[in-house]
């Protein structure tokens, strides 16, 4: 949920920096100088305006695909098969020797069976 309201106000900051940029008048004029002050003002502008539609487009890819996102917590609980709630019926152990031990119990330190 904290990804997409990030992705959210990230397009949000995109779409009204965008839109306020239409607002501006600043064209490139050839019969200027390059170095002008509007001249500059209208490369600065374009340049900004590629940066924010492209940063627009990749967060709203990025929003499309959080869903499909599964995160390492995730995978590393399905993993262990920690992902579903337990039930005492279904967890008896592969190994004979660990059915005698209750929950919050360890073996002792040595006692393992080469």
């Amino acid at each position: 949920i904290n990804e997409r309201d990030v992705m959210d106000v990230i397009s949000d900051s995109c779409t009204k920096a965008l839109k306020d940029m239409k607002g501006v008048d600043a064209t490139y004029d050839e019969s200027m100088d390059k170095s002008s002050p509007l001249n500059l003002c209208a490369i600065v502008k374009e340049s900004e305006s590629k940066a924010l539609s492209r940063t627009l487009e990749y967060v709203n890819r990025e929003k499309e695909a959080l869903d499909l996102k599964e995160y390492y917590q995730e995978r590393r609980l399905k993993d262990l098969g920690l992902d579903s709630e337990w039930n005492p019926d279904e967890s008896s152990s592969v190994y004979p020797e660990d059915d005698e031990l209750g929950f919050g119990m360890s073996r002792a330190p040595g006692s393992l069976d080469w």
